[in-house]
């Protein structure tokens, strides 16, 4: 899970180079969703990957080492 949102962290982040071109094409992309809320979303996916990398290394026992 942790994969999937950061990929959507920077795919956001790179969207937004690209926002009046994609409206031109007629593309969806996440920075065109999330619109004048695109910090509340990445800051929101960049916790959800942060967290999803915790509970992995939680859950598989790693300890402290996941921080290294």
């Amino acid at each position: 899970m942790s994969g999937i949102f950061w990929t959507l962290v920077y795919d956001t982040i790179y969207a937004h180079q690209d926002k009046e071109d994609d409206i031109k094409v007629g593309v969806k992309s996440t920075a065109l969703k999330s619109g004048d809320s695109t910090k509340d979303w990445t800051s929101g996916f960049a916790i959800a990957c942060i967290g999803s990398l915790a509970l992995s290394g939680y859950n598989a026992a790693i300890g402290v080492y996941l921080l290294l």
